[in-house]
């Protein structure tokens, strides 16, 4: 079983702000449960995102 770790924790591993994890849960690029009134997400998740990109992708390039 994975290891849940909030928002605050995801975002420093992706190297991104904790509304930026935030906002791509609400898009759905990010799969998370809430647990009580927290909202977590599995390790396995972050590694997957990781994968792709880790916190490399600017506003410029996701505008055009």
């Amino acid at each position: 079983m994975d290891q849940l770790i909030g928002i605050a924790d995801t975002a420093r591993r992706l190297g991104v702000s904790s509304d930026t994890v935030r906002r791509l849960i609400r898009r759905q690029a990010l799969h998370a449960v809430r647990v009580s009134r927290r909202v977590l997400l599995p390790e396995s998740e972050v590694a997957r995102v990781c994968q792709q990109g880790c916190g490399q992708t600017s506003r410029k390039s996701e505008a055009n």
